[in-house]
């Protein structure tokens, strides 16, 4: 074989390789991201507030980091939703307009309106955080400073926003603006009732464990107050 023909074979043979590693490349890369979506379908369907498990990835390498960045969001979104749950069985809270209270607190009732108030600005505060993990911009936002190449946040802005996720979300966001709703609800009434007692610290009292008011007046006005709170 001389020297030309060598050379032409050579240079043949090194433009069939890298035609099939092009090619591998490609299809390779299409399978990872077949598999990729298919494992965000199955995420798509869990309930991201009770305890879950993450279904085993199919996917390899930097798809597979695509996959642990969106299970990441969807913890710290759960961390979140877990706290704001929290609010919603307070005990404590629940016995502030007992009548064991009215005696160890009133008249002045000024260490549970405290307490309401801490907990009501408390609570607006962690629902805020957690209405932040259903904005576009705040999920566009996290995906921009994850440690992926652009095409990797590309696939990861993808699966979050046209695979299911995000509707998943956006369901449990009305579901949290109806609870924030009541717990806010809650609060406020509770305040009320506290600073009508605290108002009128001189007409009542607690006799045989019930309050007991001066007028016929004061007490409709007290029932119509904790009546509001269901």
């Amino acid at each position: 074989m001389t020297s030309k023909r060598r050379i032409c074979f050579i240079f043949i043979f090194l433009i069939f390789i890298i035609f099939i590693s092009v090619g591998y490349f490609f299809i390779n890369r299409k399978v990872q991201e077949d598999k990729l979506f298919s494992d965000v379908l199955q995420i798509s369907h869990l309930n991201y507030i009770e305890d879950y498990k993450f279904p085993s990835s199919t996917v390899t390498n930097q798809f597979l980091d695509v996959e642990k960045n969106i299970e990441q969001y969807l913890k710290l979104f759960s961390r979140q939703a877990s706290k704001v749950i929290l609010y919603g069985d307070d005990s404590k809270l629940e016995s502030l307009l007992s009548t064991n209270n009215y005696l160890e607190d009133g008249p002045e009732f000024l260490d549970s309106i405290s307490y309401i108030k801490e907990k009501k600005s408390s609570f607006e505060q962690d629902m805020n955080s957690l209405l932040l993990y259903f904005e576009k911009s705040y999920i566009r936002n996290y995906i921009s400073n994850c440690k992926l190449p652009s095409y990797y946040k590309k696939l990861f802005n993808q699966a979050m926003f046209s695979n299911g996720i995000y509707d998943n979300l956006i369901i449990l966001k009305d579901d949290f603006l109806d609870s924030a709703s009541y717990i806010n609800h809650i609060y406020q009434r509770s305040l009320e009732v506290l600073e009508f007692l605290s108002s009128h610290s001189a007409d009542w009292k607690i006799e045989n464990n019930e309050i007991q008011f001066s007028t016929e007046e004061l007490v409709n006005q007290y029932m119509e107050l904790v009546s509001e709170i269901k």
